[in-house]
């Protein structure tokens, strides 16, 4: 692997980037973004539908250069740094670079997050950090529970299937401790489903921001597990100055 973040071809990346035709991100192709956007020129008193469409395109390709020229930025800052110091990066010293340039707006840490959108009644329920983590599967008898451990020594018994088919995905994902579920089957399942559409949505944008910054599949791989985990726990002070 590169003793650096950036590999001999990250100069030839940042000019391929900057030179790609503009994209706008996920967000900013949402129709409720353009909306919003679209009432906020409103208030502002543009009354022409046509004159705000085109103020909405604008100010988007707007936000999708600057987020644009920041990666190139800190894809140049980054060589230079790896031609300069001939240092070795940490994996957590190139994903808190990658990091500083993501445009993910709902960064909420999974706990608080499904904290946030459980529904119905809900129940405090501890996660053991114990690891792997294996959930019965048609099973006549534990059909609520997740065992943890190898030896599968311990156990939690949800009050219902779908909590534990909640609680399993979180666990797996590296949560434990305290976290406030859902209790009832539908909507259990219901907050399950919307947390993997989440998961998978902002898994897919941290893997765009590493494949454009590196080539190197080790090096990807290292820096979106990293990525990944403090999308999924939150990025602690201790991990940033590590």
């Amino acid at each position: 692997m590169d003793e650096s973040f950036m590999d001999c071809h990250s100069y030839e990346r940042a000019l391929e980037l900057a030179a790609r035709p503009l994209a706008l991100s996920e967000e900013l192709r949402q129709p409720d973004r353009r909306e919003l956007d679209d009432a906020v020129f409103e208030l502002l008193g543009v009354k022409s539908t046509t004159e705000r469409k085109s103020l909405v395109d604008r100010l988007h390709a707007e936000t999708a250069s600057h987020f644009r020229a920041i990666r190139v930025t800190e894809i140049q800052k980054l060589e230079d740094r790896a031609h300069g110091g001939g240092s070795r990066f940490s994996a957590a010293e190139q994903a808190a670079d990658a990091w500083d340039a993501l445009d993910l707006q709902d960064l909420a840490p999974l706990a608080d997050w499904v904290r946030n959108h459980a529904t119905g009644p809900t129940r405090e329920i501890a996660i053991p950090s114990d690891r792997p983590v294996d959930l019965a599967v048609n099973s006549m008898f534990d059909h609520e529970t997740v065992y943890f451990g190898k030896r599968r020594q311990e156990h939690v018994v949800c009050p219902s299937r779908g909590t534990a088919e909640l609680l399993a995905r979180m666990a797996d994902l590296g949560v434990s401790g305290p976290q406030v579920l859902p209790v009832e089957e539908g909507q259990a399942k219901e907050l399950l489903g919307k947390l993997e559409q989440r998961h998978e949505q902002e898994s897919v944008r941290l893997k765009e921001l590493v494949e454009s910054r590196t080539s190197d599949p080790e090096t990807q791989a290292e820096v979106f597990k990293v990525l990944e985990r403090w999308f999924v726990l939150g990025r602690s002070r201790t991990e940033v100055a590590a």
